[in-house]
């Protein structure tokens, strides 16, 4: 198995280079899933899937910035932050990366 690929010879679309970001990583792949499942804070994210604090934070970080989570001040307590996911930007992502890996270009 091959231990870094380096792909050079053509361009990559970048809705493709961010799916394989957000779906390139089991812990990321459960997020999306916890998130979708229960839109909390990053904490109870963190607990529910057994990873440290930090791996949820940096991976949430990574998942918000792709757009794929959303944001928002919890009602109760406007210092906690609540985590969504806008399934809309899921399926694009997936949708990118299913065309490029089938396209035979």
């Amino acid at each position: 198995m091959p231990k870094v690929v380096v792909v050079t010879a053509a361009e990559t679309p970048v809705n493709v280079e961010i799916a394989t970001r957000v779906f390139g990583s089991v812990v990321r792949a459960h997020l999306i899933r916890h998130y979708l499942q229960h839109p909390g804070p990053q904490a109870h994210a963190a607990q529910a899937l057994g990873v440290t604090r930090r791996a949820a934070s940096v991976n949430t970080k990574l998942l918000h910035d792709a757009g794929v989570l959303v944001e928002e001040p919890s009602p109760a307590d406007a210092r906690l932050l609540i985590y969504r996911v806008d399934e809309q930007r899921v399926a694009e992502l997936h949708a990118a990366l299913k065309d490029f890996v089938t396209d035979p270009a």
